[in-house]
């Protein structure tokens, strides 16, 4: 604020901040100090009448509180909680002193912090995109406001499948393909992990809706499972399909009726009717000469 002294007669008029040891004559507006002052003042008219010093404290804080800034989220960050946590640096007041932090979301004030760098939104937010910024202020009323983020809300889960082989219900080579499907309807689908059944997960990768794996060496039946992750941190249920590894050939008898050769020499003299017969399920093929 600017002072003004008015003596209320002809009169010379003295001033000065925070002591009486020293005075200023006063001739025109001044502006106050910052921070908190006394101002002593008294006046002398043409008669060297003099008054008896009067004093006044004035608190004075024009500065904005210090600069801070959101930590996080990140910008357009997306999380997978409606009430998240917003935090940010400290800010300072070097005048009046900091008084409180205000936390607004969607440009409306919804909660105010009084020391706290870190505030969990009290209020649920729908799912999609939000905005907030963070405001300091003094004990003036002086407001410093950081930037303005947005954070994303994404709840459910992504989903997909998996088939091994095209759904084939068997295999004779370790080697197959694995055939995917991921889908997420808000954030989208960051990455994927696959499982042998009995080994451990894989590392997460970037999706893909064909894949070559190896099953775990060994005839017999084979899992493989599939997980997916989107953007806010979501995880899909694992889903997997099965299928049955066979790397032994089957071993295939033949057999004659007449079972023997029924004439002399080694030769049917009857025609003979051949079998035959594998030692597991089978197709059978055969050819002459």
């Amino acid at each position: 604020p600017l002072i003004t002294l008015t003596p209320n007669t002809t009169a010379n008029s003295y001033y000065e901040w925070n002591t009486t040891s020293s005075w200023n004559l006063y001739a025109a507006p001044f502006s106050a100090l910052e921070g908190t002052n006394s101002i002593y003042f008294f006046s002398v008219d043409a008669s060297l009448n003099t008054e008896s010093y009067q004093s006044q404290v004035l608190k004075v804080d024009t500065l904005l509180p210090g600069a801070f800034s959101l930590q996080s989220p990140t910008d357009s960050a997306w999380v997978n909680d409606s009430t998240p946590s917003i935090s940010w640096s400290a800010s300072s007041d070097a005048n009046s002193g900091l008084k409180e932090y205000r936390l607004f979301i969607n440009a409306s004030l919804d909660s105010t912090v009084s020391a706290s760098t870190l505030e969990t939104i009290p209020s649920s937010l729908s799912e999609g995109t939000h905005s907030f910024r963070v405001e300091a202020k003094d004990n003036a009323g002086n407001l410093r406001v950081s930037g303005t983020r947005s954070v994303s809300v994404d709840l459910p889960n992504p989903t997909g499948s998996i088939e091994i082989n095209a759904g084939a219900p068997s295999t004779n080579d370790e080697n197959v393909t694995l055939t995917l499907n991921y889908g997420d309807n808000l954030s989208g689908v960051k990455e994927v992990r696959y499982q042998n059944e009995g080994d451990a997960w894989s590392s997460w990768e970037a999706p893909t809706s064909s894949k070559s794996w190896t099953l775990l060496s060994g005839d017999g039946g084979k899992k493989v499972r599939y997980e997916i992750k989107d953007n806010a941190g979501n995880l899909s249920s694992v889903y997997e399909d099965t299928i049955m590894l066979d790397t032994n050939p089957p071993i295939t008898t033949l057999t004659t009726n007449p079972a023997a050769p029924d004439g002399e020499g080694g030769w049917f003299i009857s025609t003979p009717l051949i079998t035959l017969t594998p030692n597991t399920t089978a197709n059978s093929y055969y050819e002459w000469n």
